[in-house]
């Protein structure tokens, strides 16, 4: 009879080394990196997630290895490493290639403002000894006709200083923005103002063409028009000036260049637009109506 000692079940003296028994657990850091790198893969404004993703991903497989086999998730913080980084640099790669290519904004040509006349004298001064001046003649550099021109959705018209009348000029203007569903918008201008020029400059402007679209912008010089401005009770002692217009062709709201800062497309559209369609209620100046009554003319800003 065999009274030695009993066999001992395989591997039951060998030591575990800390292995926890029962199911491996998955790493938090490998899920939220794998979830992170999709999202920032399918939805290009979280492509932030991509950058987190990969470092959950080196987060979650220092992690599994420090637990020595209690947690799995390997393929998850390696899919989210690659796949974090592939995004990462293919959305770097994009902005460089569009900061590359990209042309910096050009001034757009619009209707110009004409100079005044200049005038010219048929000898340089001084005149040569026992010569005597002969009359000076205005050397015309701007076109005295009253011209229309188009400049994308805003038709711009330019009063000429040969019109008989500036009320009878507009009442034209007026019915032909009538006839083509405009809206007629008078603007007070010089041909020495330089917010004016601003305002010209900008009319291609996106912004301007949306802010404007459907407008026919009168323009008249304060100078060839102060008297009958006067007249109909448009002021014109800070210019550019914006009027709306009734029936009888008086002013029912204005603004000025004083409602913006820059003369710029992106503070000036804002302004035009609200107040050709009636929204613009916050405004540095308000509009009040002036007397019709001729008044001694102000000093242009």
């Amino acid at each position: 009879m065999n009274t030695g000692p009993a066999p001992i079940p395989p591997n039951l003296g060998a030591p575990n080394h800390g292995v926890p028994a029962g199911p491996k657990t998955t790493s938090a850091a490998a899920t939220a990196s794998l979830v992170l790198s999709l999202v920032g893969f399918f939805c290009p404004p979280m492509f932030i997630g991509s950058i987190a993703a990969v470092l959950l991903g080196i987060v979650a497989v220092f992690d599994i290895r420090s637990s020595r086999g209690a947690k799995s998730g390997n393929g998850l913080a390696a899919t989210g490493i690659a796949l974090g980084t592939i995004t990462t640099l293919g959305w770097a790669a994009l902005i460089v290639l569009a900061m590359a290519t990209s042309k910096p904004s050009r001034p757009t040509r619009s209707p110009p403002i004409y100079l005044p006349p200049t005038y010219t004298a048929p000898y340089p001064a001084p005149y040569p000894t026992g010569t005597t001046p002969g009359p000076i003649k205005p050397q015309m550099t701007r076109d005295m006709r009253t011209i229309e021109t188009s400049v994308g959705k805003v038709t711009v018209v330019d009063i000429g200083a040969e019109a008989p009348t500036l009320a009878a000029e507009l009442q034209t203007q007026r019915a032909r923005a009538a006839g083509l569903k405009q809206t007629l918008v008078l603007q007070t201008t010089s041909t020495t103002c330089r917010p004016c020029q601003g305002v010209a400059a900008s009319l291609n402007d996106p912004k301007m063409q949306t802010a404007l679209a459907g407008v026919r912008l009168v323009r008249v010089d304060v100078q060839d028009f102060g008297d009958e401005l006067d007249a109909i009770g448009i002021p014109h002692d800070v210019i550019p000036g914006f009027f709306l217009l009734d029936g009888r062709l008086a002013p029912v709201d204005g603004v000025h260049g004083g409602e913006w800062d820059d003369d710029t497309a992106d503070n000036i559209a804002p302004v035009l637009g609200g107040f050709v369609r009636g929204t613009l209620t916050t405004r540095r100046e308000p509009w009040k109506k002036r007397p019709t009554a001729p008044r001694p003319g102000g000093t242009m800003l």
